[in-house]
């Protein structure tokens, strides 16, 4: 927002608050309805006034890179304790 208008439209913009689902209704999701659900709670809170900051924005973008980056990754610590071999061992 580097102009005055675009600055004022975004005060002025108040975001509808998402859908809140019990635990129930949202276990019954699929993985990928639970994660559209969760993206739409985060864009929620992101664009929120009080919090709609660009830091805020850009540490959850990059939560969200990271968290797609490494959702397969398999860490060595939790390898070496789920097979109790350690790493002063080898």
């Amino acid at each position: 927002m580097r102009c005055l208008e675009g600055r004022r439209q975004f005060v002025a913009e108040a975001p509808p608050p998402p859908r809140l689902l019990s635990e129930e209704k949202f276990a019954a999701l699929s993985a990928v309805e639970q994660e559209l659900d969760d993206e739409a709670h985060l864009d929620h809170h992101a664009r929120l006034l009080v919090v709609a900051a660009y830091t805020v924005r850009h540490t959850v973008a990059s939560g969200r890179r990271l968290v797609l980056l490494n959702r397969h990754a398999i860490s060595t610590q939790h390898t070496a304790h789920s097979t109790g071999v350690s790493n002063e061992a080898r």
